[in-house]
């Protein structure tokens, strides 16, 4: 019965490390794609004792270049990241010939080498946080491409970057992993999800077996922060203890606030984001693999769009997406509402958002075991936006996200807890009671008692 440290950054912070910690070996563990079924290890993190690629950049005193290839939102808080690292390595003492025993880093020797977007808006907004960011990095040099393509040729050119993070809206993934693959010899961390559809992901596994089978030992890794989150690691861990026994039933609920904002607002069209079950969820079905570490025999689901985004329409105008219009005008401009006088007179149709926003999710494993996804986009008013229970026949563990919009640690909050079931003997369900309410919550035997009579 604890309470984790659960920074905000926490977690994208654990995610850059482990890009960096990634496995070499020849079974090539650092492929974590949603869709691959290649071996069980594959759903585990890698280990430190297998972090190759860290521990020679640490052996060499390397510095790993980092390239992030889009830079809104999510691409925005991976550069701040990576911009917290460079700064905690620049204080950190670093080892050196003249002085040996000195302070190994605690983290890893990154370095921002370029951003790309072609959107101008977000690559501002990207350059203003570099710049902010030389106020304790007056070295800082990074460079600005207008396309994804024009930073691919630079890292193969000039070897401009070691690892790119791509971070561009989910349907372009395909196009960018492939053009990566084909241009570049970088490691690369792609953010959730692998693709939009089924199609998309099988095609991006054969393509990195053919790299593979051209000799480059490159890192591709899906990236699902959730894991690293630190209540859910915990979990995790609870989960390959074995204290639980023979895991059975997995209940994830996320109550959480609507999507947010996106360039031409892709996210809220399953045509563009694969549907709030793949953008938002492929998190939770991750996690269900990780921590059962079983494939799926059956799924049953119920959602619909009860709530939100109902009275917004966006513009599509000659087949392109709202996003690539909005991309090519590098303007701001809303489009949510086209008023029918303008969009008639541009030639522009209106489609209408059709995006999920509650959802019940059952899926049944291979090993027996169960999970439930219970998901409510509108709910942001909740005390846990994430509360995940993991049950075997030896206990029970959960853990609790934080409430949407909170920036305070609270450590007098519980958002962990394990209970062990007895080994031997009879079961007596009215004692147990009582000792797990009082261990929960603090209730005094009194207190217990009276709870237990109602």
């Amino acid at each position: 019965l604890v309470y984790i440290c659960c920074s905000p950054r926490l977690e994208l912070l654990c995610l850059s490390r482990c890009l960096l910690q990634s496995s070499q070996t020849s079974e090539h563990e650092g492929i974590c794609c949603f869709s691959c079924s290649e071996t069980k290890s594959s759903r585990r993190m890698p280990s430190d004792e297998s972090c190759s690629l860290f521990a020679a950049a640490e052996k060499h005193d390397k510095v790993l270049r980092l390239g992030i290839v889009g830079t809104g939102c999510i691409g925005q808080e991976h550069l701040r990241n990576t911009l917290v690292l460079m700064t905690k390595q620049q204080n950190d003492k670093t080892p050196t010939s003249a002085n040996p025993n000195a302070k190994r880093l605690s983290v890893p020797r990154v370095i921002l080498s370029a951003i790309a977007d072609p959107h101008a808006p977000s690559r501002d907004a990207a350059m203003e946080i570099i710049d902010s960011g030389r106020k304790e990095l007056p070295d800082l040099n990074v460079a600005s491409f207008s396309t994804h393509v024009s930073l691919f040729e630079a890292c193969r050119d000039n070897k401009l970057c070691d690892c790119l993070i791509i971070c561009t809206p989910n349907f372009n993934h395909i196009t960018v992993v492939k053009d990566a693959l084909a241009i570049t010899c970088c490691h690369l961390l792609l953010e959730k999800p692998l693709c939009t559809t089924v199609r998309d992901c099988l095609a991006v596994e054969r393509w990195l077996k053919e790299d593979r089978e051209k000799g480059h030992q490159r890192v591709f890794w899906v990236g699902m922060e959730y894991r690293f989150i630190p209540p859910i690691e915990k979990l995790i861990q609870a989960a390959d203890s074995g204290r639980l026994g023979n895991l059975k039933m997995l209940s994830i609920r996320e109550h959480r606030f609507p999507f947010l904002a996106k360039v031409g607002h892709w996210n809220r069209r399953n045509e563009l984001s694969g549907g709030t079950l793949v953008e938002k969820c492929c998190h939770f079905f991750d996690l269900m693999r990780r921590m059962l570490q079983s494939d799926p025999v059956k799924v049953m689901a119920s959602g619909a769009q009860s709530v939100c985004y109902k009275e917004e329409q966006y513009a599509k105008k000659g087949g392109d997406t709202a996003y690539l219009d909005a991309v090519e005008s590098s303007s701001q401009e809303d489009t949510r509402h086209t008023a029918p006088e303008k969009a008639k007179r541009t030639g522009q149709t209106r489609i209408a958002s059709d995006i999920l926003d509650n959802a019940f999710v059952i899926v049944e494993f291979e090993n027996g075991s169960r999970a439930l996804l219970d998901l409510c986009m509108f709910a942001e008013t909740s005390y846990n936006q994430d509360e995940i229970s993991l049950v075997g026949d030896r206990g029970k563990a959960e853990c609790f996200g934080m409430s949407h919009g909170c920036k305070v640690e609270d450590e007098t909050r519980v958002n962990f807890r394990l209970g062990e079931r007895p080994k031997h003997g009879q079961w007596d369900w009215q004692l147990r009671a009582r000792t797990c309410l009082r261990s929960s919550y603090s209730m005094s035997e009194s207190e217990t008692r009276r709870w237990w009579r109602r």
